[in-house]
């Protein structure tokens, strides 16, 4: 959090990088509470609010290659009723493709609803929502749009992000049905942000 701009993190969106961003370059940047949704927070009206989404495909998997997926009890995760536990592995046995196929038979287009529940509908409570993909572009945008002056280059502080165990994450394919029906649940998303619909564009991903 700078002096007037304030990130929403929303878990598995690049918010640990980007937080580490924000105090290697911006001394006052504070940091608060993690996961932390903008209805939980009471935030002063000239504060510019933002968030980052991502890739559905990707998010699934990020989710499950997560270290703490198979953890009821996230270390930091200071918003105990974050409904993001609903996606716990039943076990550490559990495969990818088991796991993404029973989450989208038990609850059909979570992520597209998590949005909403994050960000508000139509994510009215953030003043802009940039994409994970994008992170280094639409995070200089945010600051252009907050007003903040922000410096060339950005420098990065060397730690340990958060990131997917990438051993794990290459055993993360989707049999090309639960691919495609994942497409269809979570259309809004892919429609809004401009993410490819088209099955074939994600081949690496998927199990032959």
């Amino acid at each position: 959090m700078l002096s007037n701009v304030i990130f929403f993190h929303m878990p598995r969106t690049g918010g640990t990088w980007l937080s580490s961003i924000l105090k290697a370059n911006f001394s006052h940047a504070k940091l608060g509470y993690k996961h932390m949704t903008p209805r939980e927070l009471s935030v002063p009206i000239d504060k510019f609010k933002f968030g980052f989404i991502r890739n559905p495909v990707h998010w699934y998997i990020s989710k499950f290659c997560a270290p703490t997926h198979n953890r009821r009890l996230w270390t930091g995760m200071d918003s105990m009723n974050n409904p993001i536990f609903q996606l716990d592995a039943l076990d550490l046995d559990e495969s990818f493709a088991d796991w993404v196929r029973r989450h989208l038979r038990a609850r059909p287009g979570w992520l597209t609803w998590y949005h909403k529940w994050f960000y508000g509908h139509n994510y009215r409570l953030v003043d802009f929502i940039g994409q994970y993909e994008r992170r280094v572009r639409h995070l200089r945008k945010v600051l252009l749009l907050a007003g903040q002056e922000m410096p060339l280059k950005f420098k990065r502080k060397r730690r340990r992000f958060q990131r997917s165990d990438e051993e794990r994450k290459a055993t993360c394919l989707y049999p090309r049905r639960v691919l495609a029906n994942l497409i269809e649940q979570e259309k809004p998303i892919f429609e809004r942000f401009g993410y490819p619909t088209d099955v074939d564009y994600y081949a690496e991903l998927i199990n032959l």
